[in-house]
């Protein structure tokens, strides 16, 4: 063992016992759905391993890679990754098979890398346009867009029934009408996804500014 002034800073006794905890949970669920006693929701569990991962990354590693992260040969690998992931690897979080989670979790993290890199290039822009603001802004607002695009995307799915007499019942599509997506809509769908939860928050703090009424928490 290394002597305690001599141990990493990153590395806490409570995170490995944690990691390992982990490791035998994973393990015994496994075991469990192999002999058929339990089914595993693979969408949730994969969805808060990028949360886990973030949080990870931002308690450990964030600070001592930030500066790495602005690097244009790190940023254009991220964004050839995304490229070739985008146009080749044909799948979602909804339909991910045993053959393209690798690769499709590669896709995301390149994303999300991506977006990261983005973000340290313009907080370091001494000139505060009104994109910069906005985009500070969004990522000071993620958890609220996290919380409410499905509901937004809802908002758009309803609005393309309205314009093209469609069956009510398609607005259960999710998360959005694949269809009218693909047909340039996945715009409105993204404008929205963003805008709109950061609407409902900006109307949301100014009740609570002019009223003091606090209806949650903030996170």
């Amino acid at each position: 063992m290394l002597p305690d002034d001599k141990v990493p800073e990153y590395t806490h006794p409570g995170d490995c016992w944690g990691g390992g905890i982990l490791l035998v949970v994973v393990a015994v669920t496994l075991l469990l759905e192999y002999i058929g006693l339990i089914r595993i929701p693979y969408i949730p569990i994969y969805a808060s391993f990028f949360f886990f991962a973030g949080f990870v990354w931002h308690k450990y590693f964030s600070e001592k890679y930030q500066a790495s992260m602005v690097s244009p040969k790190i940023t254009v690998l991220f964004l050839m990754s995304l490229t070739i992931g985008v146009l080749f690897v044909n799948s979602s979080m909804l339909n991910v098979t045993v053959y393209t989670l690798l690769p499709y979790t590669l896709v995301a993290l390149s994303g999300t890398f991506l977006a990261m890199a983005i973000g340290k290039y313009l907080g370091r822009q001494s000139k505060r346009t009104f994109f910069l603001k906005y985009f500070t802004y969004v990522g000071n607002h993620t958890y609220d867009i996290l919380m409410m695009h499905i509901m937004s995307f809802k908002v758009v799915t309803l609005l393309l029934i309205i314009i093209y007499g469609l069956n009510i019942q398609e607005i259960a599509f999710f998360p959005t009408h694949l269809v009218y997506a693909k047909k340039g809509w996945f715009l409105f769908y993204l404008l929205m996804g963003i805008n709109l939860p950061l609407i409902f928050r900006n109307c949301y703090d100014t009740i609570k500014q002019k009223t003091n009424i606090h209806l949650c928490k903030r996170y």
